[in-house]
């Protein structure tokens, strides 16, 4: 699968990856589609024929919706990979940050707009594995989507 497919996919709302050894890897934007299709009916799986994937079908997702741990097999081999779901609303990935969290001149780190003092929880998101780091939700997930690491420390997501 061509790597420049990730930039045709970072501007959905909903983006999904498979790992490659230590680089994450967007799915095409048809094979997205098909994956956020069988995730939002909850189902345990789906066979990839979308996208990259019209004519194989020999690539399955496997979905665990309580750990959010998502597998790829290969259905010839039996091989592997990693999958995982980048969207604003990934909790498992991104924490809401509370008003009160926030002081008056803080600003996201990756627009620089400043947070609104009266900001909703929800608008102001940081990564569950970073801290002191804010953005909006949609920077952020923009962010990684492309980076996979926080925007202000370098830190892996």
């Amino acid at each position: 699968m061509c790597y420049n497919l990730q930039f045709a996919a970072k501007d959905l709302p909903v983006q999904w990856e498979w790992k490659a050894e230590e680089k994450w890897i967007a799915y095409d934007v048809p094979t997205c589609a098909q994956l956020e299709e069988a995730f939002q009916q909850r189902s345990r799986g789906v066979l990839l024929s979308a996208g990259y994937f019209e004519d194989k079908r020999e690539y399955q997702v496997m979905y665990n919706h309580d750990r959010h741990q998502h597998v790829q097999i290969n259905l010839a081999t039996g091989g592997r990979r990693a999958v995982r779901r980048i969207a604003d609303d990934n909790s498992h990935l991104f924490k809401d940050v509370e008003a009160s969290e926030l002081s008056a001149t803080e600003q996201c780190s990756i627009c620089t707009e400043p947070f609104d003092s009266s900001i909703a929880a929800g608008k102001a998101v940081k990564l569950r594995n970073c801290h002191g780091h804010y953005f909006h939700g949609p920077c952020l997930s923009a962010w990684v989507k492309l980076k996979n690491t926080c925007p202000f420390c370098r830190a892996a997501v």
